[in-house]
């Protein structure tokens, strides 16, 4: 009929208004972008010069340093965390403490890794913007840590050992040591009760060449998303766009059906098929699918232990080549932009009340 006829007309001229609006909403965001480009360029040109003028002053000032020397004094020279951050840092290191004290005693190897490697190598403590602590160690090693803190529970407390099997609301493959004196709020992640905690990798084998390691660790990257997924404390929009979010909202669903413990107990068990003592190459397959994150065992076969903080914990007597591998040229800071947390939240001593969980912001 007629009236049906306009009515389509009317509601085809409302789409074209519509795609019309998010082309021009599409093309303004692609200007911002730009200029936010250019600003970074400036910003990052600037900081390769201040870079460079600050080696030039210090091969002056110290002629006899390699260059790996000269890199590692401007690293040494950078400020200290500020305020809350460097109180969290310090409390943290406390807590590696404990850890240490843990795994000395039941003999199990471990080791910094990550950035808390790069902090103990230019630092002797924390990178400035660094807001936790990792360490690794082998899988079986792993296991054992775990069950001795099972074991130990009660005489532990109130540090607490977090996996998927001892608190099912936890959502990582990971584990984390944990201060239950304190509180965490995480940005954008479901509350499981954490405190300050340390991260600890498990590290599975990877195979015996590169080619069979790089495309080992590829095989877990959709239940990682999926744990994420289930990590998540809301749905947030595809960042590729509207057209790309219904896709991911069905993914969102699909994983919260499931659970973070299924995914996590499968892709462990899909990890373990790889014998740590048996493969030439290792990594934490359950956590990164990145191979800048895969090692050579014989790196990690033993380990020094040198001074972070107010105490000396252990790294890999490999350490070099593990670290270029994974960041480069590891002893020079990164530009400012990038000098920043990789996680956001906010943490208080439990003793302060329930009020500052009205706090916002992120100690990262």
């Amino acid at each position: 009929t007629d009236s049906i006829r306009a009515d389509l007309i009317e509601t085809k001229l409302k789409q074209n208004e519509l795609l019309a609006r998010i082309k021009h909403i599409d093309s303004n965001v692609d200007v911002i972008n730009e200029k936010c480009a250019d600003v970074s360029n400036a910003l990052a040109a600037e900081a390769e010069r201040n870079k460079l003028r600050m080696e030039a002053l210090m091969k002056k000032t110290y002629p006899e340093d390699s260059p790996a020397a000269i890199r590692r004094r401007i690293f040494s020279l950078m400020p200290e965390a500020e305020g809350d951050a460097r109180i969290m840092q310090k409390a943290n290191a406390k807590l590696m403490f404990e850890l240490d004290s843990i795994c000395q005693k039941a003999g199990l190897p471990y080791w910094t890794a990550y950035g808390s490697l790069v902090g103990t190598l230019s630092r002797n403590g924390f990178i400035p913007w660094d807001d936790d602590l990792d360490v690794a160690m082998p899988r079986p090693d792993f296991d054992r840590l775990v069950e001795y803190c099972r074991r130990h529970r009660e005489e532990l407390l109130p540090m607490r050992l977090m996996t998927v099997d001892d608190n099912p609301r936890y959502v990582y493959p990971i584990a984390r040591f944990s201060d239950t004196r304190y509180r965490v709020k995480y940005q954008g992640i479901r509350d499981y009760g954490l405190g300050l905690f340390v991260d600890i990798y498990p590290l599975d084998g990877c195979g015996d060449t590169e080619e069979e390691a790089k495309a080992w660790v590829q095989q877990p990257m959709r239940d990682v998303k999926f744990i994420n997924c289930c990590a998540a404390d809301r749905f947030t929009p595809s960042r590729r766009g509207w057209l790309h979010t219904p896709a991911k909202l069905a993914g969102f669903a699909w994983a919260r059906l499931h659970g973070s413990a299924h995914y996590i107990h499968r892709i462990e068990a899909w990890a373990r098929q790889k014998d740590y003592e048996k493969c030439r190459y290792v990594g934490c397959t359950v956590w990164d699918t990145n191979w800048n994150i895969v090692f050579p065992r014989e790196d990690l076969e033993e380990t020094l232990y040198v001074p972070f903080e107010d105490a000396e914990f252990p790294i890999p007597a490999g350490y070099d080549r593990m670290l270029r591998h994974t960041y480069g040229d590891y002893m020079t800071p990164p530009p400012p932009e990038q000098r920043i947390g990789q996680h956001f939240y906010t943490v208080w001593p439990k003793e302060q009340g329930a009020a500052e969980e009205h706090k916002e912001g992120a100690i990262s």
